[in-house]
């Protein structure tokens, strides 16, 4: 799941430490050239290239991620940084409309013990609005992971439902609910394990990518592993396209539609990947090194641990988001459980080989899920 992906972890999973191990083997050099998917379907007229606009995010109260104090911030393309939420409870995983005018999130009822909720408000945090209902049942969990169609017409989410089995939902709905408000209506349901997380449109809008996260497979590293799969929304059709193994997570598609990004900690650091729509093409693209800030007075920074990979509009950057000395995710290891040892997490962004990469954000906080807006 995402920052979300570890926070709404702590709804299916225990929440442990990220193993420093090495990594997969049998991707890709970085370094490797990209070649477009034969036959993958061009992107509609909605989803034409546009220039990079803000970036949304989470920023949770403290250098640790939590589930009430999180809200969502936005850096403007000068680099201004701005909370747009005061929820409590918190606001989580923003997605942006095609057209930059809204942003649907997660909101959280810690303390009302209500089910979690998605709203959408305004680009400046203005006139929020309860987008799904239906999630009202005794045993209705949480509305999440809110992801809007290349045209803006719906947008896909999961429903989770309780009772939880060994600290995980009993099922879930990967559902879809017009844009504007109304009766959502499932499009694929998903009995106990596994469970649908994240979902992303393509920019054609006929399918979406998501992972389905397994307890049935631990290792020696991990609780939980995830897969991506690709789902026909039309037909029905779904087919894995990464291996179980690699444990993967948090998908988002290129606006060329030619490839999708994820994270990846299948029993190593966390990494950024890629792949192609029909699971060829697998490389990893990011790596341990020491980056930058975009303000040169700011000392280096360690590349270790990298989540929650997003596009950018124009297809030639990647936002993620980076923690020097990761102790989050499912991973079992010794990391230092003694707070005043975090690193928070920040974002940043790279080229799409990996390239590049620098520092967006400077803050002793915890930030996740990053999203970037076409510029209006």
């Amino acid at each position: 799941m995402s920052t979300r992906h570890t926070h709404r972890r702590t709804l299916i999973g225990a929440v442990v430490c990220a193993l420093l191990a090495s990594a997969l083997t049998n991707v890709v050099p970085a370094g490797a050239r990209q070649r477009t998917l034969a036959g993958a379907p061009a992107a509609s007229s909605a989803a034409i290239l546009g220039a990079n606009g803000p970036i949304a995010f989470e920023r949770f109260a403290t250098k640790h991620e939590d589930d009430r104090t999180a809200q969502i911030f936005v850096r403007s393309p000068s680099g201004a940084v701005r909370q747009i939420t005061h929820f409590r409870g918190g606001a989580f995983n923003p997605a942006w409309s095609p057209d930059g005018a809204r942003i649907a999130f997660d909101r959280w009822f810690v303390a009302q013990r209500q089910p979690d909720q998605i709203l959408t408000m305004n680009a400046d945090g203005s006139d929020a609005r309860p987008l799904t209902s239906g999630c009202t049942a005794a045993n209705c969990l949480a509305d999440d992971s809110p992801s809007y169609s290349p045209d803006g017409s719906q947008i896909a989410f999961v429903r989770l439902y309780k009772p939880l089995v060994e600290d995980r939902p009993s099922a879930a709905d990967l559902m879809l609910v017009p844009a504007a408000g109304g009766a959502p209506r499932v499009l694929r349901h998903f009995a106990g394990d596994p469970i649908p997380l994240q979902p992303a449109w393509s920019p054609d809008g006929t399918r979406l990518v998501f992972a389905l996260e397994t307890a049935k497979q631990p290792t020696k590293q991990t609780d939980v592993l995830g897969a991506l799969n690709v789902l026909d929304v039309a037909g029905g059709a779904m087919t894995q396209i990464t291996p179980i193994a690699l444990g993967a997570s948090d998908p988002d598609w290129s606006p060329d539609g030619s490839r999708i990004v994820f994270n990846s900690q299948g029993g190593h650091s966390p990494f950024v990947y890629v792949v192609r729509p029909d699971g060829s093409g697998l490389r990893r693209i990011t790596r341990r090194t020491r980056v930058f800030s975009l303000n040169p007075s700011d000392p280096p920074v360690a590349l270790v641990a990298q989540f929650q990979p997003s596009w950018s509009p124009d297809g030639r950057q990647i936002l993620f988001t980076n923690e020097p000395k990761p102790c989050s995710g499912h991973h079992r290891d010794s990391c230092s459980r003694d707070p005043k040892d975090a690193q928070p997490r920040n974002v940043f962004a790279m080229n799409v080989d990996g390239t590049g990469v620098r520092r967006l954000t400077r803050s002793p906080r915890f930030e996740g899920q990053p999203a970037w807006a076409r510029a209006s």
